[in-house]
């Protein structure tokens, strides 16, 4: 018997969802003093957010302070921003957040804004934008305003993917005919179950345990078994099992596969 494994290589697998779009614009324009704008807005689920974002108006130059608080007030984060550009600036940051309330808001030191009313609440997918906050001077903008000035975050959901193994539970070599049994797992999937890929020669396949078909060559040939496990975001694992009936196991090495999906091991059993 001769046993070839190769490892999974999982991806990571996220979705993002964020507010506004970047034809999205303020409607009115406002000139005050220096003042910090913001959102209140909510995760739906444990994420990272990956991006602040908000509009500016003014094509001066001065330091901008984009800022994130949790719901206690605690501020996550702040980065300066010294721009002459206008429209929707988008700061790049690496912020794990679980599900919860949280604040996002910006200094500007001119004073000079945009904003619309009748904008909140607004939900994308995991977020939602609850109500606009402002506070004068440079501060934690805890004044909620029912107008929206065009503050933003990208948050990407963290998914679990779904993981499986594929081993053999027993491989009886007595040649030819006993039965292989396949063992496998799949863990955060919401369906699982074996196919038959291909075949060559003549099979017996019982599959009255999903997780553990019992295979029987009744002729020569090549078996090509493909386990699946599926997990609630979508996302697939597949394992491609050979099974082989074959006098001389060096002709194995003649099989070569290729397999496309996002998560993947490819178990050559040779009995």
């Amino acid at each position: 018997m001769r046993i070839l494994l190769f490892l999974l290589f999982p991806l990571s697998v996220i979705g993002q969802d964020s507010l506004f779009l970047s034809t999205d614009k303020p409607g009115t324009l406002w000139e005050d003093n220096p003042t910090t704008l913001g959102m209140k807005f909510t995760t739906a689920a444990p994420g990272v957010i990956t991006s602040l974002k908000f509009y500016k108006t003014d094509n001066r130059t001065g330091e901008y302070q984009v800022a994130l608080w949790d719901n206690a007030g605690t501020k996550l984060t702040m980065v300066p921003v010294s721009t002459t550009s206008t429209g929707w600036i988008r700061v790049p940051v690496n912020i794990p957040v679980g599900g919860g309330s949280f604040t996002i808001g910006v200094y500007n030191p001119f004073g000079r804004y945009g904003f619309r009313n009748s904008v909140y609440p607004r939900t994308k997918g995991q977020l939602t934008g609850n109500t606009g906050s402002f506070e004068n001077g440079n501060a934690f903008p805890g004044r909620s305003s029912s107008s929206c000035y065009y503050l933003d975050v990208v948050f990407s959901k963290t998914v679990q993917p779904v993981s499986s193994t594929v081993t053999p539970d027993s491989v009886n070599i007595s040649f030819p005919w006993n039965p292989v049994t396949l063992t496998a797992t799949a863990s955060n999937a919401v369906s699982y179950g074996w196919r038959v890929e291909d075949s060559t020669g003549t099979w017996s396949i019982d599959t009255t345990n999903r997780l553990k078909p019992v295979i029987t060559a009744r002729s020569h040939g090549n078996l090509f078994l493909v386990f699946t496990a599926r997990g609630a975001d979508g996302q697939e694992w597949n394992s491609i099992s050979i099974i082989r009936a074959e006098p001389d196991p060096n002709k194995i090495s003649g099989y070569i596969l290729t397999d496309g999906t996002v998560y993947y091991r490819r178990s050559v059993i040779v009995f």
